[in-house]
């Protein structure tokens, strides 16, 4: 397993700041559900055919460089993921794929880069998904120095009765809890960015992506409280940061 000195934030979704168009949906099921970072809603088109998900930055346009798809069932689907400065000539932001399973779909581009218009092209399938995430992840050192907490919690009731006997009820499946101080500066790691990126979060009323230590990717919201800053001197800084996972 490979253990990362970073771990990455993913707090803006360009779906929710441009203009997104999909190819066509159910009834009761809108493409507004792709982007409302809530797992636990479909967008779903019943039609066997051709998907296609697509968004308009405009003028603001912001840097991508990662796509996570949950949900879906793209099983065997042939999928590109592209962009456009003129909405018709594409380019690969990755090469093309063959979908293999249906579990969380995550893709990553060498580098950030900006353009106005992206894409997810899926070949012939009943379409559907919680979530699409199209964005930058933001990569902040890790203090290891401060002995990061890394495991899970228990999404476990416990219900004693009036007879002294313990039952347990699982109310759902256990949950990955992360405890990392990050450091920054003012120039290879800017906290203006990250303060800026947090800005993404609506006062801290919605989850967001993150990539842990190890890789995994994962919607998490934060823990007892936002990050909190530790200034070490004028231009350098430690945030505390308690990442809780968010399921569907």
């Amino acid at each position: 397993m490979a253990i990362s000195s970073k771990v990455k934030l993913l707090c803006c979704n360009i779906l929710e700041e441009g203009t997104v168009t999909v190819t066509a949906v159910d009834s009761g099921y809108p493409k507004e559900r792709l982007f409302d970072r809530s797992l636990g809603f479909y967008c779903q088109y019943s039609a066997t055919g051709a998907y296609v998900v697509t968004v308009n930055q405009g003028a603001t346009i912001k840097p991508v460089d990662t796509l996570i798809i949950e949900d879906h069932i793209l099983n065997g689907v042939t999928v590109d993921w592209q962009y456009s400065d003129n909405g018709s000539s594409w380019t690969n932001a990755i090469a093309q794929w063959t979908q293999s399973g249906n579990s969380q779909i995550f893709k990553q581009c060498v580098a950030a880069v900006s353009h106005q218009y992206w894409r997810v092209s899926m070949g012939s399938h009943l379409f559907q998904s919680t979530e699409i995430f199209m964005g930058r992840a933001l990569s902040v050192p890790v203090v290891w120095g401060n002995q990061p907490a890394l495991g899970d919690t228990a999404d476990v009731e416990k219900i004693r009765t009036y007879g002294g006997v313990d039952h347990f009820i699982r109310i759902g499946p256990k949950r990955k809890q992360r405890e990392y101080t990050v450091f920054m500066d003012r120039i290879n790691y800017p906290v203006a960015t990250f303060i800026a990126d947090l800005e993404y979060l609506d006062d801290y009323s919605k989850p967001f992506y993150v990539i842990d230590h190890e890789g995994t990717c994962f919607m998490a919201e934060f823990g007892n409280q936002p990050p909190s800053a530790n200034h070490l001197n004028q231009g350098l800084m430690e945030f505390d940061i308690s990442i809780s996972e968010v399921k569907g």
